[in-house]
């Protein structure tokens, strides 16, 4: 699991990582294997082919889900197309995690937390947000990253946010995918995928 890594990540691993996450939310956004949310706990790696036992083959996520026939009768008789609002906010969680190195939960403050002191939604935007401008104000984000997680943060509040619409779909694209390929190419001399 994603969660479980030990160590920092290459460059390489984490544009690679990075933008094989953003496009499976793009691929996979409206199939059972994504939805309604997800986050690092859905995310696990193969050992990789050195036989230490010890690397990951990074370069090869796989998400994990359970499916079960509970819902297969349930149809959906809503005129109005499923807003992608939390997927987008955990793929910039994600993004957020792989360039910092850190769990979002190393990053709340007690002040981002919902009532009874529990993380929600809310908490993860606060606490990204944060990390975010801080990150900027230092200078210590690339213009890929930085346009990745702030889309994706924007797209958090967007009431119109589903991918299943063609216009919004080309802006994930344009805003978080394509800075990611193009900033690992020129940082890395290296095609993604």
């Amino acid at each position: 699991m994603l969660v479980k890594r030990q160590g920092s990540l290459s460059k390489e691993e984490a544009y690679s990582l990075s933008i094989t996450l953003s496009s499976s939310l793009l691929q996979l956004s409206h199939t059972p294997w994504l939805g309604q949310s997800w986050d690092k706990a859905d995310i696990i790696f193969l050992r990789a082919k050195d036989g230490s036992g010890l690397s990951v083959d990074m370069k090869h996520p796989y998400l994990t889900r359970e499916h079960t026939s509970n819902n297969t009768g349930v149809i959906r008789h809503n005129a109005y197309p499923i807003n992608d609002c939390s997927k987008l906010l955990s793929l910039g969680v994600l993004l957020m995690e792989i360039d910092s190195g850190q769990p979002i939960e190393n990053l709340r403050l007690p002040e981002d937390l919902g009532p009874n002191n529990e993380p929600n939604e809310l908490s993860n935007l606060q606490a990204t947000r944060r990390w975010i401008l801080e990150q900027k104000n230092k200078g210590d984000l690339t213009f890929a990253f930085y346009s990745a997680i702030s889309h994706c943060l924007k797209c958090f509040v967007d009431p119109t946010a589903t991918l299943q619409n063609t216009d919004f779909r080309r802006t994930v694209e344009e805003q978080v995918l394509a800075p990611l390929e193009e900033e690992m190419n020129f940082l890395l001399g290296t095609t993604a995928h």
